[in-house]
Formats: C-alpha cells, sequence, structure tokens
C-alpha cells in the first residue's frame, strides 16, 4: 500500500542507515510468515537519520542497546524494555555490565568487551546471561556492532535475541520449517534435532564446524555415540545414559546446563554443556563448548592456590583484602610475625585500616583521600600497576612501625606487601638532626661555606663567607645572581654561568668533588683570587671557599683548617683515622673510630699494622689492595686533590666481629684522612632485599 507500516519484530533485524532501509517485519507471530518490504517513498521523508532511529527504539520489539567506548547505555530500545523489564529511563547513562550482568560475571564480561572494542573486528556474536528486573535470569544472543564516527570506534550497537528456552522455536519450526532452519543456520551456537527414536533430523553450521560431523555422517545418536567413543563399553554406557535423558524429558520436557565430555572428528576432547528441549517427540539441543573456559578455570584455581601457598612462606609481609565481599582473605606467616595480627584477627575488627596510626586528624582525613584515590585507579582500570604508600602501623604488641605497602590488585582482591622501613625512617630523621647539626658547624667555620641546589638556589651562607665576600643569602638567591655580582666582565660573566653548569652535570654523573681556583668581585669592590672545592649530597652541593690572593694568608687559613677539621673530626659521628702522607704513620683516630673499630691511636702505630685490620681471604686480595693502596695515595700527594675516592673493605674489629666499611680517602696539608662509614647493615638489607626480590619476582612468575 506503500505506506511504512510497524510491526511487531520477532526475529534479528540489520538496520542499514543508507538511502534505502530495509525492515523485515512480522506479520503474524504464530506462523512466522516473514515478509520483506520496501517502502522507499516513506523513508525519503524522514530526513533525519536519528528520527527513524527513534521510530526504530520506541516500536521494534527487538532488544537494540547502543554503549559509548566506557559501556555507559545511551539508548534502549523499547523491545528491551518488554523483555527485560527495565524502563529506559533505569538504564540510560548507566554502565550496563554493572546492572545487567551477574556479579560473578561482570568483570570477565567487561574484559570481554574491552578486548571486542580494542580488536580489529568489526562485529561479534556472543550468548550472555543477562539479569532481568525481577532477578531471572536469561540467555541472550547479541551481535554487537562498532560504531564508527571519523574512522575511530565510539561506541557500539547490540542487537539481541532472547534464547533462554526453545520452545518458542519448537513453535516456529513446526509452523515453518524452511524458514525456521535458515534461521538456526545463522545462530553462531551449535544446535542439532533429533527424534525420541534417536535419529538427527538437522544440524546448524555451528555444530559442523564445533564437532566437524555433518548430518550424513551421523544419522542418528548412536552412530556419533560410535564415532566419538572408542571402547564398546562407553559407547553403551554413553546410549544408556541417553535414553534415562529421554526419559527425564518426557517428564520435565526442559534440561538444562547438563555437561559433557566427547571426542569430536579430529579426535580432540572437547567438553561442552547443553540444554535440550522435548517438545512433540523432537528433542531440541543447544551446545556450547566450554572447554577452554573450564580449562581456565582450573588454571586459575591452581595459580591461586599455588600462590596462597606461596606468600604462605615468602619472606614478604602479604595481605589480601576482598573489595566485594569486604573481607580480609589472606595474611601470610610473615604477616603475622612481623605485625602481629592473624587472618582471625584482622576479620574480628571493625576496620582493619583502624590499625593505621596517623599524627592528627589533617593527616588521617589527607591519607584517606590519598587511599581513595590509588583504590580507585586499580579498580577501575583492573589492572596490576602497582601503587604505593607509607603509612605507621601500630602492631599487635603496641609498637608502632613504618611501613611502605606496595598494593596491586586482581580479581576483585587487593593485596598489599608490607615493607618495614622503620629502620631507613629513623635514618633519615638521624640525617635530617646530623643536617641541622652541620648548618651549625658551618656557621661556626672560619672557612666561607655555602648549600646550593642543584637547581642553582642558595640556601645557605655562613658567617665566614659574609665576613670575608660581604654578602649575605638576600644578595644571592640564585647562582646567575651570584656569578652577575662576582665576576669582573660580562664576558667572564657569562662564562662563569656556563661553568657552573658544567660543575654540576659533572658532578652529578662523576660524584667526585671538583676543586677550582676563580677570579671575583667582593662587595667592597676588591678583586680577590678564591680557591673553592664542591661536593654533591643529595640534591645540594656544598662549596667551601679559600681566599688565596696572598700565599701566607692561604697557608695560615690551611694551618687553622687543620686543626678545625681535628676538633671537628674528634666529635662527628664518623669514624676517621689520619696518616702522614709520607711516613703512613698513623697520628689521628677520633672517638667514633675507637667506639665503632675497637682500636687506639697506640695500636694503630703505622701502616704495617693498620693494613693488618683489613680482612682478605687470598693472595691475590692482598696484591690488589697494596697496588689500590698505592695507586690512592700516589694520586692524594701528587695531585694534592680531594677527589672523592672511596673503597669498600671488610674490617676485623677488635672484637673480633667483622663489619663492611665505605672507606673514603682526602689529604689536608700534611695528612691522608680516611673515613670510615658503617655499611654492614645496608649490605645485609640489600642482600635480604635481592633474595627478597628474587622471590617476589618467582612467585609472580607463577601468578
Amino acid at each position: 500500500k506503500k505506506e511504512l507500516i510497524w510491526y511487531r519484530i520477532s526475529a534479528i533485524c540489520k538496520i542499514i542507515n543508507t538511502k534505502k532501509i530495509y525492515i523485515i517485519n512480522c506479520v503474524d507471530i504464530n506462523d512466522l510468515k516473514i515478509q520483506l518490504e520496501t517502502s522507499e517513498e516513506k523513508i525519503n521523508t524522514l530526513t533525519q537519520s536519528s528520527e527513524l532511529n527513534n521510530q526504530i527504539l520506541n516500536y521494534t520489539e527487538a532488544i537494540i542497546v547502543t554503549l559509548n567506548s566506557k559501556k555507559i547505555i545511551t539508548s534502549f530500545s523499547k523491545g528491551a524494555e518488554n523483555i527485560l523489564g527495565y524502563k529506559q529511563s533505569e538504564l540510560i547513562n548507566k554502565n550496563w555490565f554493572d546492572i545487567v550482568a551477574p556479579s560473578n560475571q561482570s568483570p570477565e564480561f567487561k574484559k570481554e568487551f574491552n578486548t571486542f572494542f580494542k580488536s580489529a573486528k568489526t562485529t561479534r556474536i556472543i550468548t550472555a546471561p543477562i539479569v532481568c528486573k525481577d532477578g531471572s535470569i536469561k540467555i541472550i544472543l547479541w551481535e554487537t556492532n562498532k560504531i564508527l564516527q571519523n574512522g575511530k570506534v565510539v561506541g557500539t550497537t547490540g542487537i539481541g535475541k532472547d534464547v533462554t528456552a526453545l520452545e518458542s522455536k519448537v513453535k516456529k519450526l513446526e509452523a515453518s520449517e524452511i524458514r525456521f532452519r535458515k534461521l538456526a543456520e545463522l545462530i553462531p551456537t551449535p544446535i542439532s534435532f533429533i527424534n525420541t527414536q534417536g535419529e538427527i533430523v538437522f544440524l546448524n553450521k555451528a555444530f559442523t564446524k564445533q564437532w566437524g560431523f555433518r548430518k550424513n555422517e551421523i544419522p542418528t545418536i548412536y552412530k556419533l555415540f560410535e564415532l566419538t567413543y572408542s571402547k564398546l563399553e562407553d559407547r553403551k554406557l554413553a546410549t544408556l545414559n541417553w535414553h534415562k535423558e529421554v526419559d527425564f524429558l518426557k517428564q520435565k520436557n526442559t534440561a538444562n546446563a547438563v555437561r559433557l565430555d566427547f571426542i569430536n572428528k579430529k579426535g580432540h576432547k572437547i567438553i561442552v554443556e547443553y540444554s535440550a528441549t522435548l517438545y512433540n517427540n523432537f528433542i531440541y539441543y543447544s551446545y556450547t563448548d566450554v572447554t577452554i573456559h573450564l580449562a581456565k578455570q582450573e588454571t586459575l584455581t591452581k595459580s591461586r592456590e599455588s600462590f596462597k601457598r606461596i606468600t604462605q612462606n615468602t619472606p614478604v609481609a602479604i595481605a589480601g583484602y576482598d573489595i566485594i565481599e569486604l573481607k580480609v582473605l589472606l595474611a601470610n606467616k610473615y604477616f603475622t610475625k612481623i605485625l602481629g595480627y592473624t587472618l582471625a584477627n584482622l576479620n574480628a575488627m571493625k576496620d582493619w585500616g583502624d590499625i593505621i596510626v596517623y599524627d592528627n586528624d589533617i593527616e588521617k582525613e589527607k591519607s584517606l583521600q590519598a587511599w581513595q584515590k590509588v583504590k580507585q585507579e586499580l579498580v577501575s582500570n583492573n589492572n596490576s600497576i602497582i601503587r604505593s604508600l607509607e603509612r605507621k602501623i601500630l602492631c599487635k604488641n603496641g609498637k608502632v612501625k613504618h611501613f611502605e605497602i606496595a598494593i596491586n590488585f586482581d580479581n576483585n582482591t587487593l593485596y598489599a606487601l608490607f615493607y618495614d622501613i622503620t629502620e631507613r625512617k629513623i635514618a633519615e630523621e638521624k640525617l635530617k638532626e646530623n643536617e641541622k647539626k652541620f648548618r651549625n658547624l658551618a656557621e661556626q667555620m672560619e672557612h666561607p661555606v655555602s648549600f646550593v641546589t642543584i637547581n642553582g638556589d642558595f640556601v645557605f651562607l655562613n658567617k665566614a663567607f659574609t665576613k670575608q665576600f660581604g654578602y649575605t643569602i638576600n644578595d644571592f638567591p640564585n647562582i646567575k645572581t651570584v656569578v652577575n655580582n662576582t665576576k669582573v666582565t660580562d664576558d667572564i660573566k657569562v662564562e662563569g654561568i656556563k661553568n657552573w653548569k658544567k660543575e654540576v652535570e659533572n658532578l652529578f654523573y662523576t660524584k667526585k668533588p671538583i676543586k677550582n681556583k676563580i677570579e671575583v668581585e667582593i662587595k667592597s669592590g676588591d678583586i680577590r683570587q678564591v680557591e673553592y672545592s664542591a661536593t654533591l649530597a643529595g640534591n645540594y652541593i656544598y662549596y667551601i671557599y679559600t681566599d688565596i690572593t696572598e700565599q701566607k694568608a692561604k697557608e695560615e687559613k690551611l694551618a687553622k683548617s687543620a686543626e678545625i677539621f681535628k676538633r671537628i673530626a674528634e666529635n662527628t659521628p664518623i669514624a676517621i683515622a689520619g696518616c702522614n702522607k709520607i711516613t703512613f704513620e698513623v697520628n689521628f683516630i677520633n672517638q667514633k673510630f675507637y667506639e665503632i673499630i675497637g682500636y687506639t691511636l697506640n695500636e694503630i702505630a703505622d701502616y704495617i699494622d693498620w693494613k693488618r685490620l683489613i680482612v682478605i681471604s687470598t693472595t691475590e686480595e692482598i696484591e690488589s689492595n697494596e697496588n689500590e693502596w698505592k695507586s690512592i695515595t700516589t694520586k692524594l700527594i701528587n695531585d694534592n686533590q680531594n677527589d672523592n675516592i672511596t673503597v669498600e673493605r671488610k674490617v676485623l674489629c677488635k672484637s673480633g666481629i667483622e663489619k663492611i666499611f665505605e672507606i673514603g680517602f682526602t689529604i689536608e696539608s700534611e695528612n691522608i684522612y680516611a673515613f670510615f662509614y658503617d655499611i654492614t647493615e645496608r649490605k645485609i638489607a640489600e642482600e635480604i632485599l635481592k633474595e627478597s626480590e628474587r622471590k617476589f619476582r618467582a612467585l609472580a612468575e607463577n601468578m
């Protein structure tokens, strides 16, 4: 009649948005007489494609759902409302998988969707369970197509078919067997029709693709058993079970989620789950290959069990928390050993986060916000990127320890690895305190001293600096100001900035102190020759300056500097020993040397005795140490430079204990000084960390 009439649609339709729109309409749902009607004239009057789309969504009974790239529902058909029970207002702008996917399968569906979205495929056909509004589960066959905009994937359109029960398909087959067979051929799920006498009357293409058999090869179910079971007793058992199933179907009509081990035509073992419906002496089977799925489940289960067993004996405190059940799932033995809490202790708490200690409410609020952000990033991305936090935790014995906590997320579980950094934090506080003491010490030094960041900002000038050069910290906010104020000509100023940058780069990469001489203009206007040394420590450069304008003044300053050094070294928390650069006679050790290593100055008489403190295992080591000592002393004496020369050595203390020291050497006037920094605990910690990392890598490799 050349009119566009909307009918109820019960078949899957493709809507092609081109000049001509073809719509498959169902005139009579009962006998499925399907006709193809083209109404080009009416469609041409719809000037906006969105108007047509809206009419389709509002009148079609097909399930049509459109999602954007973030899985948010942007449109929802009237047919979907009728079948699933949800209203459009209940689903629009909401995450599809969070609402309609079964909770135990939602992460899997999201992952599968993301994989399809990023793949090169444009169409995906899948059968999936959907939770209806009334709580019932329906199985929907989906054909999903990507939506492209300017060549970029911006969303998907899914056309769904309710395939929960096969009864309606049976009626359709009786009404129009040819058309129904065509429909069944297009369904991606393997389907077979078998009568109660065992004759196979239909196999669709998906069945042949999955199992390899065609209908002419297996005219009966008994022939199928003959081809797939090599042993006679297995064929007899399969036949007996099938007859029992037929008897069961005659009473119940349907059998769902029956699992079966099968051998396909290629001889491969596959595991299928099938549903069966009996109607009018025909059994309609729908199959799903679950071989890979079950294998993955089994592997995942074994992996998790293995992970739990391994983590129990891992020397790293590990805890796992289920974000769905809000329950602690794992607290390994080392966790209990270090923190004191067992799994039962943690789950008995109202909130096990209460064991975290905060200095004040502001710190607590800031910490909780940071934790929520970390958790949201891990959960929303569902990835294995490790995030780390530092927290003070109240252990069960009442002690507060400082931990670095590495957070990871997998399968709805947050895993936390606790590293005890209490000693490190104490050391950092001591370092801050030592820095404060060093500032006070530097303030009293007769040599000008300055601290500069590697970015060129001045943070400290001592009194001697101001006294000698006339400038205060207010005059020197940064290194550029220093160069401009202390260089004689513009060319020298430009060169001074370049040289400073080169020095910083050299300090950063070599870690060796730099000694240099420059000509500067002090605040009074006088031109002075200045020698300075620069040492990099952390993000700071420490400068010590000497006015060498007059050699006599330089010698006097050096003499005073040596005395100051000895006074400072006597009370410094680092073990220091000094020997004459010519005779190597040991003429100085400080109090810290005696406390740490145990020997007095009288017991370390000369170089021969001194060498015996070093623990040496082989003749080659003796020769190597001898050559290295000669190289160090030669470099110090000949170059007369305080290069950052350091070695690591085992030292036998007077108590008989071996300790590992990092020994640094410098020359001052007539003496060579050695600075002993005890790194024994650090070396032990490094070995423990390496072993822990090795075990954790092995653990992660098997996760």
